[in-house]
């Protein structure tokens, strides 16, 4: 199904007369390719995107985090940064795979409440389709007025990455999105 969706991409972009990059991240000037029709290489992806949910929940006094990134990205970020193989299409290897994501989430989503730096606890992940979910929490947070977020998830590999972000705070949703280069957001409640 992916294979197909990508060819649609393909053929939308031929129309629109846009350049492929096929993913290289090489300093090759993408303008200067000729576009082709024929099937993506594997690591082509028509874009690099992640979705990072933030919810107070008021009861508990936690902020529950949820970000959804796609797998093969995730693994080729971890792959590179850890210089480790890891698989997160399989069971095998969790526990290292939670380590390992845990780290690279901790160092690349950073939030202030009120202007205070907060720990990130990992809870897990499990994958959705192509994509993988990773939940985090934050304990001991009363009602914040002023949420910034540093995410930088993926930008150390992809310079397509976009990263969006939901924050609720008393049933107020807050949304706002970074293209790399830029990585900080702030919303005030």
């Amino acid at each position: 199904m992916a294979l197909l969706f990508y060819k649609w991409l393909l053929l939308m972009a031929t129309f629109l007369n846009v350049p492929s990059d096929s993913g290289n991240t090489d300093n090759e000037n993408v303008s200067d390719r000729n576009f082709q029709t024929s099937v993506p290489d594997p690591e082509f992806h028509p874009f690099y995107v992640s979705v990072t949910e933030i919810n107070h929940n008021s009861t508990d006094k936690t902020l529950e985090i949820a970000s959804k990134i796609f797998t093969e990205d995730l693994e080729v970020a971890i792959n590179k940064n850890y210089k480790t193989k890891v698989d997160l299409y399989t069971e095998k290897g969790k526990p290292q795979a939670d380590k390992l994501i845990a780290d690279y989430l901790s160092k690349n989503l950073v939030l202030l409440l009120d202007g205070k730096p907060v720990q990130l606890e990992m809870l897990g992940f499990e994958r959705e389709g192509e994509a993988t979910w990773s939940y985090l929490e934050v304990k001991n947070v009363n009602l914040p007025k002023k949420v910034e977020i540093r995410n930088a998830i993926l930008y150390d590999h992809f310079q397509d990455q976009i990263n969006l972000v939901h924050v609720t705070v008393k049933g107020n949703r807050r949304s706002g999105k970074v293209v790399y280069p830029e990585m900080v957001m702030s919303f005030d409640f």
